[in-house]
């Protein structure tokens, strides 16, 4: 068995990553056109990204000041 999979078959997440920003990206070059319904699926990922990333900075800068 290799490094690079587990015993299932499967890629690991840090192998995952940029395959499917590859594949998104090469989606989008070629195929834009005809994959423009996935639009707002694209816009709820990044208010849901936003939703929880933003807080979450913004308390650690917040919390982090405070320490010194």
């Amino acid at each position: 068995m290799s490094g690079e999979t587990r015993g299932n078959g499967r890629l690991r997440l840090p192998q995952q990553v940029p395959l499917a920003l590859a594949l998104g990206t090469a989606t989008g070059l070629f195929f834009g056109p005809m994959v423009s319904w996935l639009t707002p699926v694209g816009q709820v990922f990044i208010s849901l990204l936003q939703l929880t990333v933003l807080p979450t900075a913004s308390m650690s800068l917040i919390v982090g000041g405070e320490g010194t």
